[in-house]
């Protein structure tokens, strides 16, 4: 879960400063519901973290649409028990956001981040020499390796079976031109292992191939520092954002054909 990363801050580490919360967490744009974890610094050990006292809001500055985000106490992956703050809230790519935290003493801390923005998709046709089958796919105005690139084929054993999802990491396949990020889809070579992978022999010409997606993860430029680049104003942590954007098209008949697969594209 982002929302429970480490910020390698603890609770404690600050108590002889001003600040009163650490934070960790980041939005995205593929969940409905948004998590950030708020810790209270405090200079004495107790077995479980007392109450927050502080009202957390999220908000979009672009419509002034705000949250506030509901406490909840909850063991997290590094097993500490903590507060995990959330709320049903989607956030949209190229949009700036606020978390603000007030306590009830007064204690205020706020960060900001500004989703990535969405690029454009470019889709050659696919491309065959003899019986390897390839396609060029553009994400136009990147200028950085996305974190993360899957690519998922749908294919389904026989007409009358539902079509399965078999995914490739693809970040490493790809790289940076002068436009944006750029990766060559390996069609043959990957539909070859998912014939495997769904036990469909290699010459068997009555699987169904219903279609070809990418999913990008772009994260936003507080990530760039790392999660020890605090960007907490009045606090300490980290407050950043995760864009994930997902495509899909249609490949051409000439090149199914040429893949060995009925066309069930739509």
């Amino acid at each position: 879960m982002i929302a429970a990363c480490d910020t390698g801050v603890d609770r404690f580490s600050d108590a002889e400063s001003d600040f009163a919360f650490n934070v960790s967490g980041a939005i995205a744009t593929e969940s409905d519901t948004q998590f950030v974890r708020v810790q209270r610094i405090r200079n004495t050990v107790e077995p479980l973290p007392g109450d927050l006292n502080a009202v957390v809001t999220l908000s979009e500055t672009n419509s002034g649409r705000a949250v506030t985000m509901t406490d909840s106490l909850v063991s997290l992956g590094d097993g500490n028990i903590d507060h995990l703050l959330f709320a049903v809230f989607d956030v949209s790519a190229g949009f700036l956001y606020r978390l603000r935290i007030e306590g009830t003493d007064g204690d205020i801390a706020t960060a900001t981040t500004t989703v990535p923005d969405k690029p454009s998709l470019a889709v050659a046709p696919a491309t065959v020499v003899g019986a390897r089958t390839t396609q060029a796919v553009s994400w136009n105005g990147l200028t950085k390796t996305p974190e993360n690139a899957v690519v998922f084929y749908r294919v389904a054993r026989s007409e009358a079976e539902q079509p399965q999802i078999v995914e490739f990491p693809y970040t490493l396949r790809g790289r940076l031109v002068r436009d944006g990020w750029i990766a060559e889809l390996r069609l043959s070579d990957d539909l070859r292992i998912v014939r495997q992978q769904l036990e469909i022999p290699q010459d068997d010409d009555q699987a169904v191939f219903h279609g070809v997606s990418m999913r990008l993860r772009i994260p936003s430029p507080e990530w760039s520092g790392g999660l020890e680049g605090r960007n907490i104003e009045g606090g300490v942590g980290f407050f950043g954002s995760v864009g994930v954007f997902t495509e899909r098209w249609n490949i051409g008949e000439g090149a199914i054909d040429n893949l060995g697969f009925i066309n069930g594209q739509q």
